[in-house]
């Protein structure tokens, strides 16, 4: 989960380019000046000032609330640096911050209301239900996506039903976010959905599908088993082997022992890797077994890699044994 997850941090805090049209100015108040000095520290670009930012962060957040105000009449500035030490204030204000969140999310257009939402899922506050619940009907996929951020973090039943629904969007990403929302969540009937994932139009869809089924472990074995045998798609059928062996479990690699004697070079080749990592150490046999047999060069190659693995396998059980 952790290389998909870092793919998924990687979400635009730029917001979208500027429309070219002026902005309504906004009636001017007086803020606390130390409020506008710690943010504009904070938004620096100079290397050099890297622990002035920190710490000028760090004040904002012990501010709290009374620099909500301020900072969110920043949501539509141009600076990069600026933005980006916004979203970190303000989620860490976090539950404090959300009523002016959600005026200024009502109040602000382009970029900086989606900075404001991008804030809002961030934070994940039960009291910002609704707001996601708007967000769905939004046309932009960044909307949906962010909406389905936030629900992750409020989880509850009908957060969870909701991010069933938007297992179905029309846009990758969020169906992508989706589903990693509902990771936390894992019941038989939300891997059960995702197992049907594993043919999802996407790849990065269909990949993360397979990381959250694989976390969910033995449970997960039997609705694998009924899906690789009803596919007839040889790209979900070498996944579903891959994510078989990602669940580590030993019910898991007698469902990939059988194909190791498939008429499928590949699947052959798949199934040798997904058993090295899920069958008990002591099978290594069986591959060398398979090894002497195989013919195919592409085959061979991954009996070796499954043999390899068999043998780190054994060596770090070695080490575990003499370290306790």
């Amino acid at each position: 989960m952790k290389t998909l997850r870092m793919l998924m941090a990687i979400v635009a805090i730029l917001g979208t380019p500027d429309s070219g049209v002026a902005q309504d100015e906004k009636p001017e108040t007086e803020y606390d000046p130390e409020v506008v000095e710690l943010l504009e520290k904070a938004s620096s670009y100079l290397e050099e000032d890297a622990q002035q930012r920190k710490e000028s962060i760090n004040k904002l957040v012990e501010i709290g609330l009374p620099a909500v105000p301020y900072l969110c009449t920043r949501l539509d500035t141009n600076n990069v640096m600026e933005r980006i030490a916004l979203v970190d204030t303000l989620t860490r204000i976090g539950q404090p911050a959300v009523d002016e969140l959600h005026r200024a999310l009502e109040r602000e257009e382009g970029k900086a209301k989606l900075l404001s939402m991008k804030i809002i899922a961030k934070i994940g506050s039960e009291k910002s239900l609704q707001v996601f619940k708007n967000a769905l009907n939004s046309t932009e996929w960044a909307f949906r996506s962010n909406a389905a951020a936030g629900l992750g973090k409020i989880k509850g039943d009908e957060a969870r039903e909701i991010l069933l629904d938007m297992l179905d969007d029309r846009d990758d990403d969020v169906r992508l976010r989706a589903l990693l929302s509902l990771a936390d969540m894992a019941d038989e009937k939300i891997v059960e959905r995702l197992v049907d994932m594993l043919d999802d139009p996407s790849y990065i869809v269909r990949f993360g599908a397979s990381e959250v089924i694989a976390d969910y472990g033995e449970a997960a074995v039997p609705m694998l088993e009924k899906k690789l045998k009803k596919s007839d798609r040889l790209v979900v059928k070498l996944l579903i082997i891959e994510t078989l062996g990602n669940t580590k479990n030993e019910s898991a690699a007698e469902v990939v022992g059988e194909y190791l004697q498939d008429d499928s070079p590949f699947l052959r080749a798949y199934s040798a890797i997904a058993y090295s990592k899920a069958a008990h150490i002591t099978q290594r046999r069986r591959l060398q077994e398979k090894l002497s047999k195989e013919k195919v060069p592409k085959v061979r190659k991954a009996l070796k890699k499954a043999i390899e693995n068999f043998d780190r396998r054994l060596a770090d059980d070695e080490k575990n044994k003499e370290s306790k």
